[in-house]
């Protein structure tokens, strides 16, 4: 940006819209909430699987279940709340200086809370507030940088309902986006495009409206925050052993696998998140991500695509236990499975998938933790139990078993005799009694053999590995942090903040009629 002369120009805008990850909206039915992570108590963390999914899904997955909850209008008595709460009257800020002629309101907008129209209140405050009011002090400090021109950085905030499949908020973001240029049109300010910051499954949802929704002329660029680009195993791994810590999303989910199926096994969003076919390991491999292990071996629980994983029924590696999927109700399990599961949900999620691909905005920009521990695969190892004596818990000592290749596949084909949701799963048990009294053993030998998930062998951020990062296509910069910062808490780290500043600023010197300082 050569042009430094202080004519005065045409203002213009370049609205940054910033869209959540998974759980990161708030979301009702009705007048009555059903996710509202900032005011969320004791009940999430206790509450049954039954419960969960009667509150995120109902009887059946139906898009319009639930909405976005904070959105301009509400009357709704928990809105209201969280807009007094959580979020303050903005000053109408106006612009002054000799380079500053036209005056125009900061903000861009009239009403009192001008966060409520930019859509602030339909996005969990407590974890991303702070990350909109930075991004908002530094759209102004740009603002007031741009010597002889007037560039505006509007804020806006972008919930949707996450149950629902990335393609229909996708569509729903499209909108946004039009409504972001149809209030500078207001304001008369000129507006071509916008600028969009994404975070985790939200980097879904900003691609499914730039390259399914024919939105990619109007997005200078979108800047992914921790996204799983082609899915991750952390997914798979949820849902047959529930989410560690004490989290959001864990309070919500639930700390054991039929928790967590009870609900994203009927909520294409969290499906699309598993591994498509495009995945990719920490190493940029393609290979199979689902293994069994001994000692020494280890057997592919799937071949090809890993799709076989999603429709198994009966083998104890199965991504769904048919009871699982409705709680309080198990006769329903195998229609449920099929009906609503299979043919309803999955179906939903694989098309997704399969219509996304790889496909990305031609200025993406990719920025990923590097340093914690994560999934690239899921890893389960064969272990055996020996007991000795009538008190076999006392006496029960684990090792990892060593048993022959045809053996080890033959554990892989086999059903699963129980299975406790935390990520251990019993195949088979042998008891041999010595000696017994009425029929009761006494000094008995017993042999229980069980698979168990073992921890992530990848760095990520706890979620995504970093290969999501290193290995995705179609990225014009990628941006490792060197931070083992929590998935979720990456929003909050400086370097990334210094990353979405550049990518910002790398968008705006792109307009050759306005001088902008980088610095």
């Amino acid at each position: 940006m050569s042009d430094m002369s202080n004519e005065p120009k045409t203002p213009i805008a370049v609205p940054i819209i910033f869209v959540p990850g998974i759980m990161g909206s708030r979301l009702a039915r009705g007048e009555e909430m059903a996710w509202d992570p900032d005011h969320a108590g004791l009940g999430d963390v206790v509450a049954s699987a039954e419960t969960r999914k009667e509150n995120l899904i109902g009887d059946s997955f139906n898009k319009d279940y639930l909405q976005v909850a904070g959105q301009q209008g509400s009357t709704r008595k928990a809105d209201i709340k969280h807009w007094k709460g959580k979020m303050t009257t903005v000053e109408d800020l106006v612009l002054k200086g000799a380079n500053h002629q036209l005056g125009k309101p900061m903000h861009l907008a009239q009403a009192v809370q001008p966060q409520v129209k930019r859509g602030w209140g339909t996005v969990y405050w407590e974890s991303y507030g702070p990350f909109l009011k930075h991004l908002e002090a530094f759209g102004k400090a740009i603002t007031e940088s741009t010597g002889n021109c007037h560039v505006y950085l509007p804020v806006y905030a972008y919930g949707y309902n996450w149950t629902a499949s990335n393609k229909d908020a996708g569509a729903a973001l499209a909108k946004t986006i039009d409504a972001a240029k149809a209030e500078m049109a207001e304001l008369k300010i000129a507006c071509k495009k916008v600028i969009i910051v994404s975070h985790s499954m939200g980097g879904f949802v900003s691609r499914a409206a730039s390259e399914l929704h024919n939105k990619c002329n109007d997005i200078h660029g979108i800047c992914h925050v921790a996204m799983p680009d082609n899915g991750s195993p952390a997914t798979y791994k949820r849902m047959k052993a529930g989410f560690k810590g004490s989290g959001m999303v864990a309070r919500v989910l639930g700390h054991t696998g039929p928790n967590v199926t009870a609900v994203l096994g009927h909520a294409p969003g969290g499906l699309e998140l598993l591994p498509s076919s495009n995945y990719k390991q920490a190493d940029c491999s393609a290979d199979c991500w689902l293994t069994l292990e001994d000692k020494d071996d280890a057997v592919k629980l799937y071949s090809g695509l890993p799709y076989s994983v999603y429709t198994e029924a009966r083998k104890w590696w199965r991504l769904v236990n048919p009871k699982w999927l409705e709680p309080g109700n198990s006769k329903l399990g195998k229609i449920s499975f099929r009906d609503k599961y299979i043919s309803k949900s999955l179906k939903i999620a694989l098309k997704f998938q399969i219509e996304l691909g790889g496909d990305k905005h031609r200025n993406t920009w990719i920025i990923y933790g590097t340093q914690g521990s994560a999934f690239d695969k899921v890893q389960w190892q064969l272990q055996k139990t020996v007991a000795v004596g009538n008190q076999v818990a006392a006496s029960a000592q684990t090792q990892l078993d060593d048993v022959s290749d045809q053996r080890l596949a033959g554990y892989a084909n086999q059903p699963p005799l129980r299975d406790n949701g935390t990520g251990t799963i019993t195949l088979s048990h042998e008891v041999k009694v010595e000696k017994s009294f009425l029929g009761l053993p006494k000094g008995a030998t017993g042999t229980m053999n069980e698979v168990r998930i073992m921890p992530p062998s990848a760095k990520g951020d706890g979620t995504v590995h970093r290969g999501a990062g290193d290995c995705a296509t179609g990225i014009q910069k990628r941006l490792p942090v060197n931070t083992a910062d929590d998935h979720q808490d990456l929003m909050s780290n400086p370097e990334v903040k210094k990353h979405i500043h550049d990518f910002i600023k790398t968008v705006l010197q792109d307009f050759a009629d306005c001088s902008f300082n980088p610095e």
